[in-house]
Order: structure tokens, then sequence, then C-alpha cells
């Protein structure tokens, strides 16, 4: 890669069991990528297929003051030091893990199944205008589908950040392979189709599990602007059929690339810390 700064060291890791050592990736060139990695916890990882990317895909156009810098020793296990002034709305970067489908990109009828787990925190300030989400690609990049978990100060609930498509349908998914059942909104914001939760269902969920001492997934409640869960799971494969069957997508549909991580437009102007700690994609079949 052209001026490339990406850097590699060795640091302990703790882990179950003796201490082990990894390689640490460092970079804070815009567009840099620490990878590939063989990691087991996504289906046919084979060491070519699966990266974590920097993802400041908007740099040249950023403010002043901006500045992003990625560490990670795994797709599941990174984090970004990111800073961006306050009061912007504009989406500039998408850190994310990824998994490539590009040299035999499957149907999605292929697959008996597809759902993936996920753990992060943003370590949010009152300021924060960001979301985690999966950013899905499908049919030679001409189709997008996100998936949104945790969403701070992007417009609210079912809306998609500064788009005024508002809410087009909703859907329940979940209850199976240990995926929770969750009511999602659609909006649709020109050629990208983006799954959202729906806040006031989310929010009983949560007071059920409380008020039963029990909690399955990490919630965060808060505003009106501020909700989300930061721990848990979704079905890919039934969001993606779903949109098939009411047609959003083409009923030949095939998978590029699924990637997770963060949209972030403002950090409020001080250092931010968007961390994932899990990440995986079990499917089948698994990657080519």
């Amino acid at each position: 890669m052209k001026n490339t700064t990406i850097r590699y060291f060795l640091a302990p890791i703790l882990m179950c069991g003796p201490l082990a050592f990894g390689q640490v990736c460092e970079t804070s060139v815009p567009l840099g990528i620490c990878g590939p990695y063989s990691y087991p916890q996504v289906t046919g990882s084979n060491g070519s297929n699966v990266n974590v990317q920097n993802g400041f895909w908007n740099s040249a156009n950023a403010p002043a003051g901006s500045s992003q810098t990625m560490y990670s020793f795994s797709p599941g296990n990174w984090w970004v030091d990111a800073n961006f002034p306050l009061g912007e709305t504009e989406i500039w970067t998408y850190p994310d893990s990824d998994a490539i489908y590009l040299s035999a990109p499957p149907l999605l009828s292929s697959f008996s199944y597809l759902y993936s787990s996920f753990g992060e925190n943003m370590h949010l300030n009152p300021n924060t205008d960001a979301e985690a989400a999966y950013d899905i690609w499908l049919n030679g990049y001409a189709n997008e589908v996100m998936i949104w978990n945790d969403v701070s100060n992007r417009g609210g609930p079912n809306y998609y950040g500064g788009c005024t498509s508002k809410l087009s349908a909703q859907a329940v998914f979940g209850g199976e392979r240990g995926v929770p059942k969750h009511l999602w909104n659609l909006a649709v914001c020109g050629s990208e189709l983006v799954w959202q939760l729906d806040q006031p269902s989310l929010l009983l969920c949560h007071a059920s599990a409380q008020a039963q001492r029990f909690s399955p997934e990490s919630v965060d409640v808060g505003t009106g602007s501020v909700y989300g869960i930061t721990k848990g799971s979704v079905d890919v494969l039934a969001m993606l059929k779903w949109l098939i069957t009411n047609g959003y997508l083409p009923s030949n549909s095939s998978l590029d690339q699924l990637e997770y991580g963060f949209e972030i437009a403002s950090t409020g102007g001080v250092s931010e810390k968007f961390q994932v700690t899990d990440w995986s994609v079990t499917e089948q079949p698994g990657l080519p």
C-alpha cells in the first residue's frame, strides 16, 4: 500500500488459559487495513478474506482538526481513537471489521442461515453523533443495507441520519439460533436501506428484562436520540430475505461484503474511543 504507516508489534493479550502473545496493528492511514486475519469466529475465514479497516473514507473533505487512529488485535478486538469537531452531522468515517465474498459472491438463496453477533462500546459523550452498525453490500456493490444496533444523535428513532426519509415498514426478526426477537423499522434513503431497532418496543423489552432481573443484552436507555443494544446478535439472512420478498432488493441478490463498525460524524471535538469487543459471522455455506 502506498504511503502506508501501518505498524505491527507484539503485546501480551489476556486469554482464557495461558498468557499468549498476539500482533497489534496500529494505523492512522485514512484507508489503512489491518489483516487479513485467519479468524475462526467468521465461518470460512481462510486468512485472506477477513480484515479490519480504519475506514476514514471521507478524509479529504473532513473538517480541520479531524483525526482517527486504529488499533487492532483481531476483527473481534479493536478500537479507534477518533476526534471530529462539535456539531458535525455528515459521516466522515466507517472503521470496521469485514468479510469479503468477492472471489465468488454467493446468492442469498444459497444460504441456509447467516447470522452475526457483536459487542461494542462507543464511550459516548453528550455530543457524540454516530452509530454502531452493519454495512452490507450486494449485487456488485449496487445495493447497500445497513443494520443499526446502537444510535447516538443520528436524528431520532425511525430516521436515517440526515436523510428525510421516515419509517417505511416494520418487521420482527429473531427467535432462532439464539438471536433474540426484536421489532425493526426500515428507513429508505435513496439506494440505501437502513434497519433500525424500534425504540418503544426495545424499551419495553428492557423494562421486562429488568423486572425479571435478567437482561440478555445491554441496552442504552436515554433520550429519544440515544438508544440501542451494545451487545447481541442479528439474523442477517432473514433481514435480507425480507427485503427481497417485499421488493426492496432483486430476487437474485448476491452478497459482496459484510462489515461491522461505526459511522462517525462528530465526537464533540474531543477524543473518543470506539471499540469492538466481539464480532462473529456464522453461516452456511461459509466464505468461498
